[in-house]
């Protein structure tokens, strides 16, 4: 459809209130060009494509953002300062404040020299601490060249119910029990035989005696069962049987198979702490170290010789320095 381009006055065309049944009909753009809308048409589906195309490509790809500004980074845990616990000129530094190290990486390193000095002395007072335990047992083994047990016994199953027997009590205490005990027990048969009431009877002036004579008479039976009766050579299978524990397993393994165990007993430990022989916080960092420290050749009877010197001349309350052949060589202040 064409319009008719008119050359006279423009009158104004007057639009009805209410629309005819032939305006509904009529296209709304009276007077604009065909061309127009086409164009203005194909802008709008072009605009449309480019959003629907823009939403597409946001929604499956990812957009940077960059943005600049200053702030201060706090980091979520403390900062940790590195440095050497020990003192020193350096000669070769490694990393540069900042940089990222790893675990293990050698950040710098220290002149030698000073750390040898140190460690020399060290081996020396360490040499001279060995040269002094070596003295100690020397003067102890020339003093009491075949040291034992104060134990009575006639035989190894003898000597373990009577090692358990002595928790928390004095070997004099145990001898006189066990005396009338392996008088009628002197067998893990026997034992057995005699039970844990008839045991418990023996046994009553020992601390304790009433769990000692159920241990006992346990032990006994798991002998003859696991052990054909036997006393094993053996450290788990000892501390397996009822009552017996690491010391009582190590008085055994020494006493009667030979083994340079060592047995740290109340007197050991008083006696390695006191001295400076072997200081430890518990029995067994004190065994440990007695183990390291005493020469082999001594080791066999070192622990008789350290329980009878701890029991009678290196006492708790009052020890006797006086008597003490080792005194000069003890780190003990308070000599009497």
């Amino acid at each position: 459809m064409n319009n008719k381009t008119s050359h006279g006055p423009k009158v104004p065309k007057k639009i009805p209130l209410l629309a005819s049944e032939d305006d509904s009909t009529r296209p709304y753009h009276d007077g604009v060009d065909d061309s127009t809308v086409v164009r203005a048409t194909r802008v709008v589906g072009y605009v449309c494509l480019m959003l629907i195309a823009f939403g597409v490509w946001a929604y499956f790809f990812e957009v940077d953002e960059v943005s600049n500004g200053t702030g201060k980074v706090i980091p979520t845990s403390r900062e940790q300062i590195i440095q050497s616990l020990e003192g020193g000129i350096v000669t070769e530094l490694n990393v540069s404040e900042g940089d990222i190290v790893a675990s293990g990486q050698t950040l710098a390193k220290l002149d030698p020299t000073k750390s040898e000095s140190n460690f020399d002395e060290s081996a020396a007072k360490y040499r001279a601490a060995l040269a002094s335990v070596a003295e100690a047992f020397r003067r102890l083994r020339d003093a009491n060249p075949s040291p034992t047990t104060e134990l009575e016994y006639a035989s190894p199953f003898q000597l373990l119910v009577a090692v358990v027997l002595s928790a928390q009590a004095t070997d004099k205490g145990v001898n006189i029990a066990t005396r009338k005990l392996f008088a009628v027990a002197p067998t893990p048969e026997a034992m057995m035989d005699l039970g844990e009431a008839g045991i418990a009877e023996h046994i009553k002036t020992i601390g304790l005696f009433r769990n000692k004579a159920k241990n006992t008479a346990q032990l006994s039976r798991q002998l003859i069962e696991r052990h054909g009766g036997e006393v094993p050579n053996d450290r788990e299978a000892l501390e397996a049987l009822p009552g017996v524990g690491r010391k009582t397993a190590n008085v055994v393994l020494n006493t009667i198979f030979g083994e340079p165990t060592m047995a740290v007993d109340t007197h050991i430990f008083r006696l390695a702490n006191r001295t400076g022989l072997a200081p430890g916080k518990d029995v067994l960092e004190v065994e440990k170290r007695l183990l390291r420290r005493i020469p082999r050749e001594y080791l066999r009877d070192a622990h008789h010789w350290l329980i009878l010197h701890g029991r009678y001349v290196c006492v708790a309350r009052k020890p006797r320095c006086g008597e003490c052949l080792i005194r000069d060589l003890c780190l003990y202040k308070d000599k009497g």
